[in-house]
């Protein structure tokens, strides 16, 4: 899995870390072992003016996911499934709110984005579960 991360000054991320989550995410679903993704790396108010474009919610958020299923463009690489951006500051409160350190709130951030882009959803109850179980399988994998 190929993994482009954008990210500023601000918010330094070690690569490594993002790579070896992944590498676990495409042996546990390995279907997309040789996808590409993006992530960034945004403030509260980048991610904040995203939500209200796309989701109508005029408030901040701690992560959102696109999903290149989605979009209309005909000539997409058909291995790009998408983008997850995670607004860091958001995270970062999250992570403490919680009692995690900010490497268990971004893996958590991060596993949930990427169900996202590859079809999973959490409006039915049964398809929440359904992730949720997913994302235990994969977060505990680094317990």
């Amino acid at each position: 899995m190929q993994v482009a991360v954008n990210q500023t000054k601000s918010y330094r991320i070690d690569r490594s870390f993002i790579n070896k989550l992944f590498a676990v995410m495409a042996r546990l679903v390995p279907k997309y072992a040789k996808c590409e993704l993006s992530v960034a790396f945004v403030d509260n108010a980048e991610i904040k003016k995203l939500n209200f474009r796309y989701r109508k919610k005029n408030k901040p958020t701690d992560v959102l996911s696109f999903a290149e299923r989605d979009s209309n463009d005909k000539f997409s690489n058909r291995r790009f499934i998408g983008e997850i951006i995670i607004a860091y500051p958001y995270a970062r409160q999250q992570a403490r709110r919680n009692h995690r350190t900010i490497r268990q709130e971004l893996r958590i951030l991060l596993t949930h984005g990427f169900l996202h882009l590859v079809g999973y959803d959490h409006i039915k109850l049964s398809d929440r579960l359904r992730m949720q179980r997913v994302e235990k399988k994969i977060l505990s994998k680094f317990s």
